[in-house]
């Protein structure tokens, strides 16, 4: 009763489900948008290279550098504001000044920041998806069976004159859905509960449900926990109708989509996708150099006044007062880090092995895809602070098990996703050869996959 007598509970719960709804809907049009323009390209593997390590990119540091970029004194604002003035002082005539400012807008007045409908959460979250969608779809269509069928539809496809994007979407993206259906679900339940980037980058009064219930559990007033506890039910309430309206959305596409593939149109807006699949490429890896290059200086800087491009100066000064204050929480994060990532590793190198030793019936292929994922279905405030509750009745000294538990339920997901594409991918011809000369599978394991999978074996680990 006290939280649905809060004033802003429904504008909680609405800017939660919108932000969580509309930034996966972006990221997936996103992600099948690259898919239909690189699919057969060789520049796919180079995309996925590029997109694997901002996998693991922690949420609050991608929220951070954002803010770093966007912000009315970040880069993009100074690199416009510095266009505007060479463009000016270039030419003087009225007719290209008018059209130089048409072109080059003033610089950011930061409303997309900290806006009521949360669309910086929206466009940050999106951001932030896009790698997990399109890694976990190329990691499905490197499946060898599934990877043999989508070949042969292609060249169908090719040979009745449907173009590359065409048959994308007509062909391989119905085939490889229901398999990546329950990963998106579980981007869904997690943008709709995020506590960091709305945390960083969205409104504060209201806020989303998520960062509410943060604020509530760790309120110095303990009675506000049960406040808390009852705002964490109703965010499972909150995902619940969003994955219902993923479901009523899925079924409207494919309804559209049977219609479409009645037509026999051998085209599939090509040029607007394929252009978009280039834009959304460039604008990412524009992002991607510009968040760096700003993180980076800025850790460096001793003044950065806008709109310089450069520091006015270096110091070490910043570096020093981190790594003074930061000494005990850098150990126990690395240690902590290379705990749940080795224990992890070695869970889906093992279950990777003997998926290819032995393969599953589609039974319990499908339960074992169920409960790797099950728990990113759960909203993480609802869990966490569960796990808070547990805590205090059992092991209460054990803090560092609770939260390597915890560490490892959404570790385990994230490195099975990284490491399945390049582990599927792998050549068999190398293990069948040394069986033939008489190594065992344990032999072959250990002497020819992991050093040939090493660099993928880094990546996931980091």
């Amino acid at each position: 009763a006290t939280l649905f007598g809060l004033p802003d509970i429904w504008q909680m719960m609405w800017l939660s489900l919108f932000t969580g709804v509309g930034s996966t809907l972006l990221a997936v049009i996103a992600a099948f948008c690259i898919l239909a323009t690189f699919y057969e390209s060789s520049l796919l593997g180079k995309i996925q290279g590029v997109l694997s390590p901002f996998l693991v990119f922690p949420h609050a540091a991608a929220a951070i550098s954002l803010l770093f970029v966007v912000s009315p004194s970040g880069i993009f604002a100074a690199v416009t504001t510095r266009l505007n003035a060479y463009f000016s002082h270039a030419f003087t005539t009225p007719f290209v000044n008018e059209i130089s400012e048409m072109a080059l807008p003033a610089a950011n007045d930061g409303t997309l920041l900290y806006d009521s409908l949360g669309l910086s959460i929206l466009i940050a979250l999106s951001l932030k998806e896009l790698p997990f969608i399109l890694l976990m779809t190329l990691s499905v269509m490197s499946q060898p069976l599934v990877k043999k069928k989508l070949t042969g539809y292609v060249k169908v496809g090719t040979a009745l004159g449907y173009s590359p994007t065409a048959s994308f979407f007509k062909l391989v993206l119905p085939t490889i859905f229901s398999q990546i259906k329950l990963p998106l679900l579980a981007v869904l339940v997690f943008a709709t509960s995020n506590v960091e980037i709305p945390l960083i980058l969205g409104p504060n009064n209201p806020s989303t449900l998520a960062v509410a219930i943060m604020h509530w559990f760790n309120h110095i007033d303990l009675s506000m926990r049960l406040l808390a506890s009852s705002a964490a039910v109703v965010q499972v309430a909150v995902s619940a109708v969003a994955v219902l309206l993923f479901f009523g959305i899925e079924r409207l596409v494919t309804y559209t989509g049977k219609r479409s593939l009645s037509g026999g149109n051998r085209y599939f807006a090509d040029v607007v996708l394929r252009a978009c699949g280039f834009a959304i490429m460039a604008f990412y890896i524009i992002l991607i150099c510009t968040v760096v290059y700003t993180v980076v200086v800025y850790s460096f800087a001793k003044q950065w006044h806008f709109p310089l491009l450069l520091p006015e100066g270096l110091t070490l000064l910043h570096w020093n007062t981190a790594t003074s204050a930061l000494t005990t929480p850098l150990i126990n994060t690395l240690l902590l880090g290379a705990l749940v990532s080795t224990t992890s590793l070695v869970l889906v190198l093992f279950t990777l092995e003997s998926e290819q030793l032995k393969p599953a019936r589609a039974l319990a292929s499908n339960a074992f895809s169920v409960s790797l994922f099950l728990p990113l279905l759960v909203p993480g405030v609802a869990f966490l602070y569960g796990l808070v509750w547990f805590q205090q009745l059992v092991f209460q000294n054990a803090v560092w098990f609770h939260t390597y538990v915890a560490h490892m339920v959404y570790v385990v997901p994230y490195v099975f996703l990284s490491m399945a594409v390049a582990y599927r991918k792998f050549d068999n011809r190398y293990a069948m050869v040394a069986q033939s000369l008489g190594k065992t599978p344990w032999q072959v394991f250990y002497h020819v996959k992991l050093p040939s999978l090493f660099s993928a074996i880094m990546v996931a680990w980091a």
